[in-house]
């Protein structure tokens, strides 16, 4: 059975819990003082999905008629901001901020080991030094997803991308150069489908033309040939069946029509497809490594490690 008060007794070693305290502080400085120190930019959106009443109800009369339906623009958005086109960007991207030319040579040229490894690659294996550069791009592209952009998404529809950088300033044009990729790839996507719908619209609308002349076609012989059908009740439903079909074929040339002047329109139109709610600003201060937790942490380190020899003994003892 477990003494209570002998328990109590091994951690609450004030002796140890003062050395504890000392050391745990020490080593926590020194952390901070080697540790680099990260700046975090927030980005808050929401998705813009635009609803446009007349272009819905003319798309849902196309759909009627057979000339296809409505399609959607919407992307899921941490697989954009993770994607490796937007990293590479990002990662290949000169900056000012940057006593280096990128985030690869920011964070690898400047390791020992990763230049000897460099060195190496361009003395020895002149051919595989390119394959060699891909290699640290990509491994910059991996740490930069992984450790460096967080994405909070809320049950509101609300999505936050945080960006962590050593820069302040660096993660305030990262977080904006995210809002800018989705936003052009988002109105890219739209204009390719633009014009895919231009072209197809346009055939459809001559095959219509030769639809209406047809039907035109048919019933002006049938009033050429019938010019007295009061009398026949048969005669009366077969041209207004001809007469029908000339007007469908015309209410679909005008849907067809209206369809491809706003696609037209979606072409040359530029978009916003996010609602931007907070847009980042530049950290006036490091968000990490947070100080106090840090002294915590190492004090409870070191805390543990001192205390841990005789709480085993202790346990051992009892069971």
């Amino acid at each position: 059975m477990i003494d209570i008060n002998e328990l109590l007794a091994i951690l609450n070693d004030k002796k140890k819990i003062g050395i504890s305290f000392i050391v745990g502080i020490f080593l926590s400085i020194i952390y901070l003082l080697i540790a680099e120190s990260q700046y975090s930019s927030t980005l808050s959106v929401y998705p813009f999905y635009e609803e446009d009443s007349i272009q819905n109800e003319i798309a849902t009369i196309a759909s009627t008629y057979g000339f296809g339906e409505k399609t959607s623009n919407s992307f899921y958005l941490p697989d954009l901001i993770f994607s490796k086109s937007l990293l590479s960007e990002i990662v290949s991207k000169n900056r000012n901020e940057l006593e280096k030319k990128n985030l690869i040579d920011f964070w690898y040229e400047d390791s020992a080991s990763q230049k000897i490894i460099y060195n190496f690659h361009n003395l020895f294996l002149k051919k595989d030094a390119e394959k060699f550069n891909e290699y640290l791009k990509n491994k910059t592209i991996d740490k930069l997803r992984s450790n460096h952009i967080k994405i909070v998404e809320e049950y509101s529809g609300l999505t936050k991308i945080i960006v962590l950088l050593e820069r302040p300033t660096l993660s305030y044009d990262v977080a904006n150069e995210i809002h800018d990729y989705i936003n052009d790839f988002y109105n890219s996507n739209s204009q390719n489908n633009a014009l895919l719908s231009i072209e197809y619209l346009k055939k459809r609308l001559k095959s219509i033309e030769v639809d209406i002349q047809f039907s035109e076609d048919n019933l002006r012989s049938f009033q050429e040939d019938n010019r007295s059908i009061n009398s026949s009740p048969d005669l009366i439903i077969q041209l207004a069946g001809l007469q029908n079909h000339v007007a469908q074929d015309y209410a679909a040339y005008n849907v067809l029509n209206q369809q491809l002047e706003m696609k037209q329109l979606d072409k040359v139109t530029f978009k916003n497809y996010l609602v931007l709610i907070d847009s980042p600003d530049i950290a006036p201060s490091p968000s990490s490594p947070k100080k106090l937790q840090t002294i915590i942490l190492f004090i409870f380190l070191v805390y543990i490690s001192l205390v841990s020899r005789n709480l085993f003994s202790f346990l051992r003892s009892k069971f």
